[in-house]
């Protein structure tokens, strides 16, 4: 588990548990299918998002905000505000 505020350059792979506030630059955030997410999330590129993103905390929704476009797949199941520039939804996905 990696807690905390975090900044990224060049992209971020999470295949495992992130919670805080993360801001990535210079590449895109990849949520794979294993990877848990709970907390803010600010990148300034694409998102491509497979697998969970979980409440910020009690009474507190994660937010994800993509300056390019949030690829949403049929494997992501999120608690969570998602903003982009353009937003890509495939059969399955789930977002409340």
């Amino acid at each position: 588990v990696l807690e905390g505020n975090t900044t990224w350059n060049g992209g971020l792979l999470v295949q495992g548990t992130v919670k805080g506030t993360i801001k990535v630059t210079g590449g895109p955030l990849v949520l794979m299918d294993t990877g848990v997410i709970a907390g803010s999330i600010l990148c300034l590129g694409d998102v491509f998002l497979f697998g969970t993103i979980e409440h910020a905390g009690e009474y507190k929704m994660s937010k994800v905000e993509s300056s390019g476009i949030a690829f949403l797949a049929e494997t992501l199941r999120a608690e969570a505000d998602i903003s982009a520039a353009r937003l890509r939804f495939f059969d399955g996905a789930q977002v409340n």
